[in-house]
């Protein structure tokens, strides 16, 4: 019932951990893995058992998910980055919300995303609601930070106490800031606040 979707650069040192963790929780696993990786990431997400797609990014995040979108079967999506960690508890409710009625009328579910980096929290972005697992027929927009978009009525919240760990150094998050500032549009908006 539920897929897992990833998008992937460069991931062979994370994503042994996750996908092992997650693999019982989900009936297939669509990875697009951005055609500059160059370490073993495909090789990885295929011995899961994971469908490895490369992709060229071509500065717009959102049309590549749309591209793993587009490849998925299972009725609901899943979308976990290389660096988050679902609580158990929170597949474990995922999966009992899909066996509910509330569930015929729901497209999107918000998970309570914690953010640290080096082990301490961030400040005022420490929490927030991402939409993390939705409906295969959604799709994605925005080139950089890209989300779904679903409609207010349709949505429902996981509960805060089951979250999503987004744990990370902060190495990789410079790593992540060098690659975001390939896109114009991240440029202009740092250009516009220094």
């Amino acid at each position: 019932m539920i897929g897992l979707h990833m998008l992937v650069w460069n991931e062979e040192v994370l994503l042994p951990r996750l996908l092992n963790y997650i693999k019982p929780h989900v009936a297939e696993m669509v990875i697009i893995v951005d055609d500059r990786t160059v370490d073993r990431t495909g090789h990885i997400a295929r011995s899961y058992g994971a469908t490895a797609l490369p992709y060229t990014l071509n500065h717009d995040f959102a049309a590549a998910r749309n591209y793993g979108l587009a490849q998925m079967i299972q009725p609901w999506v899943l979308q976990v980055d290389a660096d988050e960690w679902p609580e158990e508890g929170l597949l474990k409710w995922f999966h009992q919300f899909l066996v509910s009625e509330r569930a015929s009328r729901v497209d999107c579910i918000s998970v309570w995303r914690e953010n640290w980096i080096d082990g301490q929290p961030i400040g005022e972005q420490t929490y927030e609601w991402q939409h993390r697992l939705f409906r295969r027929q959604m799709r994605f927009v925005g080139r950089i930070h890209e989300t779904i978009v679903p409609q207010e009525a349709r949505r429902a919240f996981a509960p805060k106490e089951y979250k999503l760990l987004h744990h990370k150094t902060s190495k990789r998050q410079e790593m992540r800031n060098r690659q975001y500032m390939e896109w114009p549009e991240q440029r202009e908006i740092v250009n516009a606040s220094s």
